[in-house]
């Protein structure tokens, strides 16, 4: 006698079901890991730049015009200070006069008023650039031996604020028990280079001195821009 076989009816689904069902398909495979390359990711800047994926560390990154916005600029200057700090990028970090301005909050005017020996206007284009160098006054503090006494630095030029800025880092940094820096600043300066008539110390006797009024006063170099300047 020959066996009927039951009819399979087919299974019911009803549209929840099915959402559900993907649902918990994306979720399985967002779970199994994708296998990652050796290869290294190449980011493309606005300029067309190319730059190599690097270390999240930014002391080893380069400054340049895709990752600038991590370094942020010191805004407790003063207006000339500023106005400094925006010429000095222009200059090692190769933006434009605009961005600088805006980096800095200046506005335009105001940048160029602070920075004009520093700045040309190209003829062809009317794009403003940076020059190497510039006539800049500006004028520093110079600590002393006595605690709280300050003697007035005016520099009258890129080449002079370098210097004493170097002077500066190289105190700090003898402050702080590292004599190395002043020996390098004065392999290139010289012993006591004077700059507006007055003399920056370099001995170690002077140093020391300097070193234990800053020490009594409690203060510390917080950057090269800390008084007022004047526009040139």
């Amino acid at each position: 006698m020959a066996t009927r076989h039951k009819r399979r009816e087919p299974k019911k689904v009803t549209l929840g079901k099915v959402a559900s069902q993907a649902r918990e398909s994306r979720i399985r495979s967002s779970i199994v890991p994708k296998p990652t390359g050796t290869r290294k990711q190449t980011v493309f800047t606005r300029r067309g730049e190319e730059l190599q994926a690097r270390n999240p560390d930014l002391s080893r990154i380069p400054l340049t015009p895709s990752n600038l916005s991590k370094f942020k600029p010191d805004l407790r200057r003063d207006v000339a200070g500023r106005a400094l700090g925006a010429l000095s990028d222009m200059r090692d970090k190769g933006i434009s006069f605009t961005e600088a301005a805006s980096r800095w909050h200046l506005n335009r005017r105001t940048f160029r008023k602070y920075a004009r020996s520093g700045l040309h206007t190209l003829p062809s284009t009317g794009r403003v650039r940076s020059k190497k160098t510039d006539r800049v006054h500006y004028l520093f503090f110079k600590p002393t031996t006595k605690p709280g006494k300050y003697d007035p630095v005016e520099t009258k030029s890129l080449k002079e604020r370098q210097t004493y800025v170097q002077w500066r880092v190289a105190l700090d940094a003898a402050k702080g028990g590292d004599s190395e820096k002043m020996e390098e600043f004065i392999a290139e300066y010289g012993h006591s280079p004077l700059i507006g008539g007055v003399r920056l110390p370099t001995s170690v006797h002077e140093i020391q001195k300097i070193s234990d009024a800053l020490a009594e006063e409690g203060t510390k170099f917080e950057g090269p821009y800390r008084v007022s300047g004047s526009p040139s």
